[in-house]
């Protein structure tokens, strides 16, 4: 369902270099295409499905930051992301209680 998606690609296949960019995908661009929804156990909320690309043309401006960096930011971003599912799991844990203990 997604308009967009960010996406981590290695941007140096011919060099030693493991430089990662992220770069901002829309929908709307040729070749981009996504597949069927994935069935899931949990966070059903949250859509899956696989995402394709075929030589998709992606203007320089789609680039999240600077080139080479992608893994330093999602490195970043990877942390805060995990306290909040933590921060969200605890929460859920406590209603459930809260929820047997008054009923």
């Amino acid at each position: 369902m997604c308009d967009m998606a960010i996406v981590a690609v290695k941007t140096n296949y011919n060099t030693d270099d493991e430089g990662i960019t992220l770069l901002i995908l829309e929908s709307t661009m040729e070749e981009f295409n996504k597949g069927v929804p994935l069935k899931k156990i949990g966070m059903k909320s949250q859509d899956t499905a696989e995402l394709f690309f075929d030589n998709v043309k992606v203007p320089n401006e789609n680039r999240l930051g600077d080139e080479k960096m992608g893994f330093k930011i999602t490195m970043q971003e990877l942390a805060r992301e995990r306290l909040t599912v933590g921060i969200m799991a605890v929460a859920i844990a406590e209603d459930a209680i809260e929820n047997i203990i008054t009923h």
